[in-house]
């Protein structure tokens, strides 16, 4: 066999050299797959960072302070939004009365800054003018940026689709009305007193 082989090293250097290629392309290909499965995980941890830490502006309509329409733009992601800029269509101004149109153009027109978890609001009417405000429905172009990336999108609000909310009775209102109550009863018995207390002082000086 020492023989054979002796005989034949050529032919044996050219199977080990093979073997010895063959190993080494596959270990090649293995850590090429590693490191570009590497390299995926890697950016698709950072696109999850990116997307769990940046800032979040949302647009919706929404009844507040007991019957006043509004616009709410509110940031709910964990960085500030900057350059917001909330523009409504003009074809959406006819829908909404004249003494509130002033404050919506300078609006539109406007570019601000929303903290973690503030919100503004901008107001279309109260409630006798959601019939007129929920004829058709109301299209904005949103944009606004953090300190990494500039965002945008298309938003439409389809008013008559909560119409529903205004069937809503908040304990928060009956509350509301009963200190109203109470503060008006209050203001009356003082009224009263204070009448009496007149009476008492001219009963003394026409002594």
């Amino acid at each position: 066999m020492i023989e054979c082989i002796n005989n034949n090293q050529g032919f044996m250097m050219v199977v080990l050299t093979a073997v010895y290629v063959i190993a080494t392309i596959a270990i090649c290909l293995f850590n090429y797959k590693s490191a570009q499965a590497t390299r995926e995980q890697v950016a698709e941890s950072a696109r999850q960072f990116e997307e769990t830490n940046r800032a979040f502006v949302t647009v919706y309509a929404d009844f507040i302070r007991n019957g006043l329409f509004v616009l709410c733009v509110s940031n709910s992601g964990n960085k500030p939004a900057k350059e917001i800029n909330v523009n409504i269509g003009e074809e959406y101004f006819k829908n909404i009365k004249q003494e509130f149109l002033p404050n919506v153009e300078k609006f539109v027109k406007s570019n601000f800054m929303l903290g973690i978890e503030q919100k503004f609001y901008l107001t279309l009417g109260g409630l006798l003018d959601y019939e007129k405000l929920s004829n058709e429905s109301m299209f904005l172009e949103l944009a606004y940026q953090d300190d990494k990336r500039k965002y945008s999108e298309r938003i439409e609000i389809r008013l008559k689709e909560i119409a529903w909310s205004l069937n809503y009775t908040s304990p928060i209102t009956d509350i509301q009305h009963d200190i109203k109550k109470q503060r008006e009863n209050v203001e009356k018995l003082s009224d009263n007193l204070e009448k009496i207390r007149r009476k008492i002082e001219d009963c003394v000086n026409s002594r």
